[in-house]
């Protein structure tokens, strides 16, 4: 049996030079041929990589039922440094707050469990920080898989950043305006997490919750310390969406849940001004629906867009003016 390593403390050059991957999963059964696919993809892609470097799997679920799987897999990749890091309280944030607690590296790398990396991706993504001096983060572009074909009538390509697509155009560099990252994969010095602290234990996805902003609230704080974050073009990967996420419920869901989780890191003054314009937005958007019903079925992408922003502004109804 594989038993939890402690944290790391890394000391001299290899310390800093190494990159700790942090893989962090739930463990659902319905994921896990994804989750071997994606462990898989990074273990081939690092194989060209001259850096040294590290996988961490982060295991979210109650019972550490990776660990055999985990086990197994360490016998068929002997050269490969995997390591299992059990973290049995649910929630992404804690689950990425104990990979970073148990990465050995210099720089920490998180993909989620549903990606699959292309071979150079993370020597891209170190070589990123040398865009601006003082980098501490590296968003990196987000590429969608649809497992589903053919898409859904309603679904607009407008709406796939409800799916963590992130792409800020073929040219790599220090965002200067929608500062941000997805979770999905993105990058941090060990320094920028000294400096800035755990990822926010009351945000972010606990269980079959789709709440999020753990990432957009964690960007903020980097770019308040005066931390560039920048923008990394190739270093992307296919972000893999299930049929399940393709239905309509799910969509609503993801709206007002993100909605919710956003407007909860808002500025007070601003969400309080937001507030008091909703009741109007929202009387209006109920007649904006009411009219594009009738016509969904020649419309599909226009009824659901409206249905979508109907839920977003629910979702920010639902978290308090103060």
């Amino acid at each position: 049996m594989m038993s939890a390593p402690q944290p790391g403390n890394p000391t001299g050059d290899l310390a800093h030079g190494l990159v700790s991957v942090i893989i962090c999963t739930a463990a659902a059964d319905e994921r896990r041929e994804m989750l071997r696919d994606a462990v898989q993809s990074v273990l081939v892609s690092n194989q060209i990589s001259k850096r040294p470097w590290e996988l961490l799997v982060v295991d979210n679920s109650r019972d550490g039922r990776l660990e055999p799987w985990l086990v197994s897999l360490q016998q068929s990749w002997p050269e490969m440094a995997i390591r299992w890091i059990p973290e049995p309280e649910p929630g992404i944030s804690r689950a990425r707050n104990r990979g970073v607690a148990e990465a050995r590296g210099g720089y920490f790398c998180f993909v989620d469990d549903d990606v699959l990396v292309p071979p150079g991706w993370m020597d891209h993504m170190v070589e990123a920080l040398s865009l601006a001096p003082g980098a501490g983060c590296i968003a990196g572009r987000i590429e969608l898989r649809f497992e589903q074909e053919p898409l859904p009538k309603w679904l607009d390509p407008r709406l796939y950043g409800y799916y963590s697509q992130f792409d800020k155009g073929a040219l790599s560099g220090v965002m200067t305006r929608d500062i941000e990252f997805y979770g999905a994969n993105f990058l941090i010095t060990r320094e920028t997490a000294q400096r800035i602290g755990d990822f926010s234990l009351m945000l972010g996805r606990v269980g079959t919750s789709l709440l999020s902003g753990e990432d957009t609230e964690y960007a903020r704080r980097i770019t308040a310390a005066g931390i560039p974050i920048v923008y990394s073009s190739e270093g992307y990967l296919v972000h893999r969406v299930p049929a399940s996420r393709l239905r309509f419920r799910w969509m609503l869901q993801r709206a007002f849940q993100g909605a919710l989780s956003h407007a909860s890191i808002m500025d007070p003054v601003d969400r309080r001004e937001m507030h008091s314009k909703l009741f109007l937005k929202l009387l209006s958007l109920i007649l904006e629906i009411a009219w594009a019903l009738p016509t969904a079925a020649f419309s599909p992408r226009r009824a659901a867009r409206k249905l979508l922003r109907f839920s977003h502004l629910m979702g920010i109804w639902r978290c308090p003016a103060t």
